[in-house]
């Protein structure tokens, strides 16, 4: 318990707890901003690299507080082995995609890219939910990963706590860095995704399981309803799912609610998300009314229907021809591609489809949002740090990355890797892959600002609401702009509360002093 906290206890006339753990200002400033950034239980995450949803709670991350907001934690969370420095990787891949990371990270140990003396050591954390749950424990403990996958909010908690290393020191390393010219062969959106604006614009991260927010189309009942492309906007698309029902009977699109879909929808309106300096909110205006409205006229007009949330219902029903369109991330292309080809073989019916960017409204240029999540390097040792910085430039080098792609379905995360013999011939094999290449620049980051994942919670309700037709759309945009304000306000009050290190100092003396002046008086009492 923070001392401003035992201090509000003994004023009500309440008792401390037992075994109260007393800890300093700064530590207490930073109480209240991570049990805000974590007091989530809508929704668990999807592996698929986009949100599904949201983090569920974690239980009392107040009890971690002390832990988390230590400067300059140092942990052992690599060793020697056999002459070898072990960098624990902790990931969520898991099937086929866990055997592939496997696959890669065996290549980097019997390379000599791991320099002969790095061993990098993966190991499944579970989904995100459960890998945060089980990152915060061993940071309870003093033994973070060296490597670990993490979504930007996440990481905005951590980086508060001082337990990221800023990825760019190692970046822009004389010796051991990446070249000008290879740091502009990655892909610019990959980068300007890992810095982050709170942090003075720091590199926290680094590219790792990247998508992006795609639409993907039924050409046969498009073209069944009088059209031969995909709608490019907003009411475009209205008109083809108008079209669609008319001409085929069926509810044309299937929508999973999903926070990020919001925000690129907010983006593809001409909106915003946050102020300049992202201390508000702006759901309250034009763009953002003008989606839950679109939400709430397709609702009522019967063109969507809701899937279950966490299910895969739209991607089910797309492929079995039942549906026009669904939105999610381009990872969903692989899964779509084979259910076709296996329909294929085995003389079903299967769709004739596509995928391309989100439609964007009038006078407004297309946009979509960025999916999936980062590397992030821990505070470890330098020997560790090092390691773990030499498997991030293994991984994204041009033959690696263009691997990857190929065989996880994600994006690479350089543009040399196009001109790869093995993507060439893949892109070939499955020409709809070029699609989200193709609409990269078009992608855009959602905010990575502590406090946003519980500001997607009520993005998420909101939704709901549009498509149920709960409350007018002026209420819910309304309530959701309060919501986050409140939210984004509390967060930064937290932020203005950190004191100096040299007021921490003087606070451990001053405790140390009277616990020695208490020592020395009960001793000589008792003598």
């Amino acid at each position: 318990m923070c001392v401003g906290c035992l201090h509000q206890r003994v004023k009500a006339g309440m008792k401390a707890p037992q075994n109260t753990i007393v800890y300093s200002p700064a530590t207490a400033a930073r109480c209240t901003r991570i049990d805000r950034m974590y007091k989530i239980d809508k929704m668990a995450m999807n592996a698929e690299g986009g949100y599904q949803g949201l983090m569920r709670a974690c239980g009392s991350v107040r009890l971690v507080a002390l832990l988390l907001a230590v400067p300059g934690m140092v942990a052992g969370c690599g060793k020697k082995n056999d002459d070898k420095v072990d960098v624990v990787f902790w990931h969520t891949q898991s099937g086929k995609r866990q055997e592939l990371l496997e696959k890669v990270v065996q290549g980097f140990n019997n390379s000599d890219a791991s320099l002969g003396k790095y061993r990098v050591v993966p190991q499944y954390a579970g989904e995100y939910s459960q890998a945060y749950r089980k990152l915060v424990v061993n940071i309870r403990a003093h033994k973070p990963p060296a490597l670990a996958v993490a979504y930007e909010s996440m990481v905005s908690l951590y980086a508060s706590a001082n337990l990221v290393v800023d990825i760019s020191e190692y970046l822009n390393h004389p010796e051991y860095g990446l070249t000008p010219e290879s740091q502009a062969d990655i892909f610019p959106e990959f980068l300007q995704a890992a810095r982050f604006k709170e942090f003075d614009n720091r590199m926290l991260t680094f590219p790792f399981t990247k998508s992006i927010l795609m639409m993907y189309y039924n050409k046969g009942m498009l073209a069944q309803a009088g059209y031969d492309h995909p709608p490019e906007t907003w009411n475009e698309f209205l008109q083809a799912c108008r079209a669609v029902k008319e001409q085929t009977g069926k509810i044309p699109y299937a929508l999973s609610l999903d926070p990020s879909t919001i925000d690129a929808m907010v983006y593809s309106f001409g909106g915003e998300l946050l102020n300049e300096s992202e201390t508000d909110a702006l759901f309250d205006q034009a763009p953002a009314r003008k989606v839950f409205s679109l939400l709430r006229q397709l609702a009522d007009e019967e063109l969507c229907y809701r899937v279950e949330d966490g299910s895969y219902e739209d991607r089910v029903a797309f492929i079995n021809d039942r549906v026009a369109f669904f939105i999610r991330s381009s990872t969903s292309r692989p899964a779509v591609s084979q259910s076709v080809e296996a329909f294929k073989l085995e003389g079903k019916p299967y769709p004739d489809w596509n995928l391309t960017i989100i439609p964007h409204a009038e006078g407004c240029d297309p946009v979509t949002v960025l999916f999936g999540a980062n590397i992030c390097m821990f505070k470890t040792s330098p020997e560790v740090q090092r390691g773990a910085w030499e498997f991030i430039k293994y991984f994204v080098s041009t033959d690696v990355t263009a691997y990857w792609a190929t065989e996880s379905g994600y994006l690479p995360v350089r543009k040399s890797a196009l001109e790869t013999d093995l993507l060439q011939e893949y892109l070939a094999e499955s020409p709809e892959a070029l699609e989200p290449l193709r609409a990269l620049e078009h992608a855009r980051p959602e905010p990575s600002i502590q406090g946003w994942q519980e500001v997607r919670n009520h993005i998420f309700d909101a939704e709901r609401m549009a498509v149920s037709g709960d409350e007018p759309i002026d209420q819910i945009t309304a309530k959701l702009d309060r919501n986050a304000d409140r939210i984004l306000a509390e967060i930064h009050a937290g932020a203005e509360l950190v004191v100096p290190l040299w007021f921490n100092v003087l606070f451990v003396l001053a405790l140390a002093a009277v616990i020695v002046a208490a020592w020395r008086m009960r001793r000589h009492i008792s003598t």
